[in-house]
């Protein structure tokens, strides 16, 4: 029954993260279309240079690379194994705040696109902090070195039972380690 709800969680923080990437993907794709909306930021448009940018193909085309990281975040926040989704979550999620914070400094931004960065900015920033606080699902911990997960709930100590000799004789004893933390005795 524990590892039904592990798995439930699991699925539940994909479904989670998922959804906050189709939030904040619909709230950059209108704020882009309210931004039409603007006569004077039209005008621009019209032009091609908006606020001092000159809408190249090649900055279109960053552009687009650029929106397709929450696009593909909707997908992959569903189906990327828990080590792989997490990183991803906290990289896209940081590269996206990073992105929409400098948007609001290097041009006067509109009141409406105040409005929505805060929204994307808040957005994103959680889905670094959901991500960043993602427990394993199967209890274990990474390693300090991060190569790998310690999976057992338990560790096994070893006590010797009679002197060294060539037929030394090792038992097992097994303790429990609590989730994030381990006995100065165990090992990996």
């Amino acid at each position: 029954m524990k590892t039904t709800n592990k798995t439930i969680e699991l699925k539940d923080r994909r479904v989670i993260l998922s959804t906050l990437w189709i939030f904040v993907t619909l709230n950059y794709i209108y704020c882009d279309v309210a931004g039409l909306m603007d006569p004077e930021l039209l005008r621009q448009f019209l032009t091609g240079n908006v606020n001092g940018i000159h809408m190249t193909q090649g900055f279109l085309l960053g552009a687009g690379i650029l929106l397709e990281i929450p696009i593909a975040m909707v997908l992959l926040s569903r189906v990327l194994k828990y080590r792989a989704n997490r990183w991803a979550n906290i990289a896209a999620g940081s590269v996206m705040t990073a992105v929409q914070f400098s948007s609001l400094v290097l041009t006067p931004p509109a009141v409406y696109y105040v409005f929505f960065s805060i929204i994307e900015i808040g957005c994103t920033t959680l889905i670094v902090w959901y991500g960043w606080k993602w427990p394993h699902p199967e209890g274990g911990m990474l390693t300090s070195a991060g190569s790998g997960l310690f999976h057992a709930q338990t560790h096994v100590s070893l006590e010797v039972t009679e002197e060294l000799s060539p037929n030394v004789r090792m038992i097992p004893k097994r303790e429990p380690v609590g989730p994030g933390f381990m006995s100065k005795n165990s090992f990996i």
